[in-house]
């Protein structure tokens, strides 16, 4: 996301479609925490391989029968069923919906999954926020797009402006606006 923020036609891009500072927040939000999930999926699939270790540190177990790999079965399946597993669960657990399917039972499973439960609770708090002032500010400046608008027709009454020249103006400040 980073790397997007400085690249110039990027930033080009974005004052032309004049969005809202809080969409391209959460837009960049979004696209960060689809990479967090990745990487947090692969963690929970990936240490799985590691559990428990033996004596001889470094010794993998190749995935012991408490492992939700072994529990449900997907050892032997291809990497992509694996991975998309593995994201499920993470964002599953992310969103905080949890439904149960794939469930942490060693104590190395229910480590990353409380960690990553929390990651949850502040995703959900800071996208409400910022959802909450995307609206504030829309709804901001279509009061003041109606105040402008109000005042310019008590304006063109007063002085009788021609209607013509009363509907340019106010496909102006409507088009300003948008």
């Amino acid at each position: 996301v980073k790397l997007f923020s400085t690249n110039h036609s990027y930033n080009r891009m974005l004052k032309k479609l004049n969005l809202n500072l809080g969409l391209i927040k959460m837009a960049n939000v979004l696209v960060t925490l689809i990479f967090w999930n990745h990487l947090i999926g692969c963690l929970w699939f990936f240490i799985e391989g590691f559990l428990p270790l033996s004596e001889s540190l470094g010794r993998l177990d190749d995935f012991n029968p408490d492992t939700w790999v072994s529990r449900y079965d997907l050892i032997d399946d291809e990497a992509w069923t694996q991975y998309v597993a593995s994201f499920y669960w993470a964002f599953q657990t992310l969103t905080t919906v949890g439904y149960g399917d794939i469930v942490p039972k060693t104590a190395m499973e229910q480590i990353i999954a409380v960690s990553w439960m929390m990651v949850g609770v502040g995703f959900y708090s800071f996208t409400i926020g910022n959802l909450s002032s995307i609206l504030e500010t829309l709804d901001r400046r279509s009061q003041a797009l109606k105040n402008k608008l109000t005042a310019f027709n008590n304006f063109a009454m007063k002085v009788k402006l021609p209607v013509f020249l009363r509907q340019k103006v106010q496909r102006y400040f409507e088009y300003s606006y948008s």
